[in-house]
């Protein structure tokens, strides 16, 4: 009679400004019950052996993720940050920014982020989407839907100086004259 395994294997990790990438991987293959019995270690070898095929997957997912094909990018896809994943962590410890050598690259700002800076807006009296997009501009020097990452965090944290009453809106114009 035939043995149902399922293995599975799944990686998120945070990257700076507030973003995340993530991979997941599941396998299901059929094995005599028997083995369980008679071959023990044949057993085991089958798991690690698809726990390995797992791992490898999801550590080529992240890397395509944190190391986008130029060609792709050109094709309109989000281009996340770069990474150098050769080698992969020691011992199968959790894979971090550090462990992947993460350079200084910034990804477009995440939903997550947008959503972040539209809940802080939405708090402070007097500003309207519009004025939004005018302090997006002003702050970052483009509109909310161009912003990256690193531009997102810093509107998040000038937002929150507003809030705490450390800058004012004063400087920021109700509409931009054409």
């Amino acid at each position: 009679m035939p043995l149902k395994v399922n293995v599975g294997l799944t990686k998120k990790m945070g990257l700076p400004n507030y973003g995340s990438a993530g991979a997941s991987c599941s396998v299901e293959f059929e094995l005599d019950s028997g083995q369980l019995v008679q071959d023990l270690d044949g057993f085991h070898r089958h798991i690690r052996q698809a726990y390995v095929a797992c791992r490898q997957a999801v550590q080529e997912e992240l890397s395509r993720q944190l190391n986008p094909d130029p060609q792709e990018a050109e094709a309109g896809e989000e281009v996340p940050a770069a990474a150098d994943t050769s080698g992969g962590p020691p011992n199968g410890s959790t894979t971090t920014p550090a462990t992947l050598g993460l350079v200084h690259s910034s990804p477009l700002a995440s939903q997550r982020q947008l959503n972040y800076i539209h809940h802080l807006a939405h708090g402070l009296a007097g500003l309207t989407p519009r004025r939004l997009e005018i302090l997006s501009a002003t702050v970052c020097g483009k509109r909310l839907a161009h912003l990256t990452s690193a531009d997102a965090s810093n509107l998040i944290d000038t937002l929150k100086q507003i809030q705490a009453g450390e800058k004012d809106l004063s400087g920021v114009p109700q509409e931009v004259s054409a």
